[in-house]
């Protein structure tokens, strides 16, 4: 599963960055920013890029502190999806959150043996931590 997913992701992100003719739609520009324990991918700016990964730092912090004897880091960086707005979150998202009647999702954590994967929604209204 979680390597259909990958290879879907980069799917995307090799059509965002090229110009649709059929649209006169601006291409979608990414960044990433990255720490020691996570990178972020996004579509939004480096502000909100900067601000989600602050706040999976300090939840990292809380978890390592709160139960010291659990392994909270892994031997790669946790990759952050954050999509600005719900046209990109749905679709970088699994087919099955398409069909009717699915619940409406800000985010999404898919574990994996080699790559941890979130993907979140940056247009969602949160509580700063």
């Amino acid at each position: 599963m979680l390597g259909r997913l990958l290879a879907r992701l980069l799917l995307v992100f090799s059509f965002a960055s090229a110009v649709c003719p059929a649209t006169p739609e601006k291409p979608q520009k990414w960044l990433e920013v990255r720490s020691p324990h996570f990178a972020v991918i996004t579509n939004g700016n480096e502000k909100q890029a900067r601000r989600v990964i602050g706040q999976f730092e300090r939840i990292r912090e809380v978890f390592h502190t709160a139960f010291p004897r659990l392994k909270v880091d892994t031997s790669a960086p946790i990759i952050v999806l954050a999509a600005k707005d719900e046209k990109t979150f749905e679709a970088l998202g699994p087919e099955a959150w398409k069909q009717r009647g699915q619940a409406k999702r800000a985010g999404y954590f898919l574990p994996g043996a080699e790559k941890k994967l979130v993907l979140l929604r940056l247009d969602m209204e949160t509580t700063e931590i």
